[in-house]
């Protein structure tokens, strides 16, 4: 019985994402990705030049993905960690050299780019913020 109550390891982060925007548990995928994006948009500003939802949609595929690889995990008990990442810095810097597998926008202009880092830095921490109080 225990076994049926185990959180698939692929669904865990996503779903942290999920819940760190108040996204409805009944919400599909692919809607919930939509309106995440949309809210990072609304937050955070348009980024100018670039494909809005491409760079927002990169920014999340990372953060699931880094979470699924396991380097948010203890990041979530503790600013500080003994497995190659010193701070949420850190993680924010992988998540970001991640999104480029899943679409981020190549940049040239250094505004556009610090405000994309900008994003992506909010995003984890939310996450993680969230992670943190669901416990």
């Amino acid at each position: 019985m225990g076994d049926s109550q185990a959180v698939d390891p692929r669904r865990r982060w996503w779903d942290a994402i999920r819940r760190a925007f108040d996204i409805p548990d009944g919400e599909s995928d692919d809607n919930a990705e939509a309106a995440i994006a949309r809210a990072m948009i609304r937050d955070g500003g348009e980024f100018f030049g670039v494909d809005n939802t491409l760079a927002v949609t990169a920014m999340i595929r990372a953060a699931s993905a880094s979470g699924l690889a396991g380097e948010l995990d203890d990041i979530v008990r503790s600013e500080s960690y003994d497995r190659g990442f010193r701070t949420v810095t850190d993680v924010c810097n992988l998540v970001c050299l991640r999104a480029e597998k899943f679409g981020w926008p190549l940049v040239k202009d250094p505004h556009v780019l610090i405000k994309l880092r900008e994003a992506t830095d909010d995003l984890v921490l939310k996450v993680i913020e969230s992670a943190r109080v669901e416990g």
